[in-house]
């Protein structure tokens, strides 16, 4: 990988494309940078990706549809973390998921 990460998320995409994301570098500061190994390329070499907004360790990571979702985790700045972000491969974009029932559906829990 290009960066050294500690209690990082990692994630298949699309059968091919494996993301390490967030994670804590070796000053045990938590990370928002994204890597991404493309395993059908000729010459497999991990290669930066579009990070996230939010720095992340101890994340939860999952992909549904071929979009990786980033959940919760902590960072130094805010403590624990109640957020969740998505990757759209295709645009390249992160966006927050601002809907609890969105939030509800990802993390199998319903809110009351």
């Amino acid at each position: 990988m290009i960066t050294s990460r500690g209690r990082a998320g990692l994630a298949v995409v699309k059968d091919n494309l494996v993301f390490s994301l967030g994670g804590f570098d070796d000053d045990v500061e938590s990370l928002r940078s994204v890597d991404v190994l493309d395993l059908s390329s000729e010459s497999p070499c991990w290669k930066p990706s579009v990070g996230m907004l939010v720095e992340r360790d101890i994340l939860g990571v999952g992909v549904i549809n071929n979009y990786l979702y980033a959940v919760g985790g902590h960072n130094d700045s805010d403590g624990i973390l109640d957020t969740a972000e998505v990757f759209d491969y295709d645009t390249q974009e992160w966006s927050f998921i601002t809907s609890r029932r969105t939030w509800s559906i990802i993390t199998g829990f319903r809110h009351c």
